[in-house]
């Protein structure tokens, strides 16, 4: 086992922060997600495996809430009835991770979650490994995620905190992006390097020429779905008017980045929530005011005129971005990339039949795509498991789910639960394995932390000592 920089950093600022909120140990794990090409544990014995940044403050966060009566049985129990589904999923995909592999063992060849080379269409038989030991961990790490976020929004008043961490870990993405697309001008990008230590297939790609933009990511398509996600959440926090210049302009400025990526994963992305957007202000009682929609608008039309006027005036840097965004969207379908995301995917699938519908184990084998991996992976049982764990997310029959009016809390709440379903989407084209991530579990964490169902706070409750004790009404108060 090794201890990178990144690991130490993490220890100690978790240490410094530990006597603050849950709330701020929750912030140091949406900070420490930034680092998705890093690692801050290498594991050695498990095949260079590494501890992500954020699954490492994730440690930290569950310590500090253990700390305080926020941790005991009856505060938990009540955030697992918020979403059984998920915490089901969860722990049901790491017992999948060490029992299917030996239960299917050989009985069907699959593309490996790691490598181990054979080609385009390399696969090996099922069969106990590392790569079972390390997605079982991360389900639990997502589950763990969700917990602690919906103990933070449901026990603590500080939503603004929150608000301001997810705008600043925005900023930083974009920032990264840019030096990313400085020093590539520049002939230094093997500068962010130092940021990518995690042993991840670091890709380096262009496309027309066209240096694609990575940030500190492992490819740009990883840049992307983490972009994205953010630029979801921020928009919708504008919508509601929560913060709404600091959140307007980040989210502008994200969807800017995601252009700039070349990923046709940042393209399909867009364009489904685009369109979402649309059906949702056309025939669900939204009700956004005519001054954003007239933004929403004009940002469109921009768009358009920009497009336009270098058609007019400069056709070859036109001609150049219809060829990037061929290749990147209907010609990636005929590249080798696409051919063998293809195949991935239907072997996942292969898994699923062959096994029964049982699947083959969480981390046995590599997809391309979120439900492909649950079905080759988890089985029927994951597959309906998870989509209950996005219906109680996003409650879509709940009228307060799609308006934009209500309180603070309603408001942030339903906010982070677009955002959580809708980050899915890159999931839904490209993810390897079922482990949705840690960023999905916090997001959904803070969408289920509903105060009448889990507690209710106290706004001079204590941050080190909190306490949370029943009162006459068997409800959870603070008591400082």
């Amino acid at each position: 086992m090794t201890v990178t920089i990144f690991g130490y950093l993490i220890v100690l600022a978790a240490v410094l922060m530990m006597p603050s909120s849950i709330t701020m140990m929750l912030g140091l794990v949406l900070v420490s997600s930034l680092l998705g090409g890093a690692s801050a544990i290498i594991l050695t014995s498990l095949g260079g495996s590494g501890i992500a940044p954020a699954s490492l403050a994730l440690v930290f966060l569950v310590l500090r809430i253990f700390m305080s009566p926020a941790g005991r049985f009856p505060v938990i129990a009540k955030g697992l009835i918020q979403n059984p589904f998920l915490a089901f999923y969860c722990i049901y995909g790491a017992i999948t991770a060490f029992l299917l592999p030996r239960l299917f063992f050989h009985a069907v060849n699959v593309p490996q979650l790691r490598a181990i080379g054979g080609g385009l269409f390399g696969t090996a038989p099922v069969e106990f490994s590392s790569q079972n030991i390390t997605t079982a961990v991360y389900l639990l790490g997502t589950f763990l995620g969700f917990l602690g976020a919906m103990i933070a929004g449901g026990l603590e008043p500080h939503k603004r905190l929150l608000l301001r961490t997810v705008v600043i870990v925005s900023w930083a993405h974009i920032l990264f992006g840019i030096l990313d697309i400085i020093l590539s001008k520049a002939g230094l990008r093997e500068i962010l390097d130092f940021f990518r230590n995690a042993n991840y297939l670091q890709l380096v790609q262009e496309v027309g020429g066209v240096q694609r933009v990575a940030g500190i990511f492992p490819e740009p398509s990883s840049y992307a779905a983490y972009g994205f996600a953010f630029m979801v959440l921020n928009t919708e926090l504008w919508m509601r008017a929560e913060m709404p210049r600091w959140t307007g302009i980040t989210s502008l400025s994200l969807l800017i980045m995601l252009l700039l990526t070349t990923s046709s994963t940042a393209y399909g992305s867009i364009a489904v929530y685009a369109l979402l957007l649309l059906l949702r202000m056309t025939f669900t009682p939204l009700r956004l005011p005519l001054n954003k929609k007239m933004v929403l608008a004009l940002i469109a039309s921009v768009g358009g005129a920009i497009l336009l006027t270098l058609e007019v005036f400069v056709p070859s840097m036109s001609a150049l971005m219809l060829d990037i965004l061929q290749q990147m969207t209907l010609g990636k379908l005929h590249s080798l990339s696409g051919i063998q995301r293809t195949f991935w995917a239907h072997r996942a699938w292969h898994a699923f039949w062959v096994s029964n519908w049982v699947g083959v184990g969480a981390g046995s084998l590599r997809s391309s795509g979120l439900m492909s991996a649950i079905a080759g992976s988890m089985g029927l049982a994951g597959i309906i498991t998870f989509l209950g764990a996005t219906w109680l997310i996003l409650k879509p029959t709940k009228v307060l789910t799609h308006r934009i009016q209500g309180s603070d809390d309603q408001r942030i709440r339903a906010a982070f639960g677009w955002a959580a379903i809708l980050m899915l989407v890159p999931a839904l084209l490209s993810l390897p394995s079922p482990d949705p991530g840690l960023l999905f579990g916090i997001f959904a964490g803070i969408a289920s932390s509903d105060l009448k169902l889990l507690a209710q706070r106290s706004p001079a409750a204590a941050h080190f000592n909190l306490q949370v004790l029943p009162n006459k009404a068997g409800n959870l108060v603070g008591d400082s």
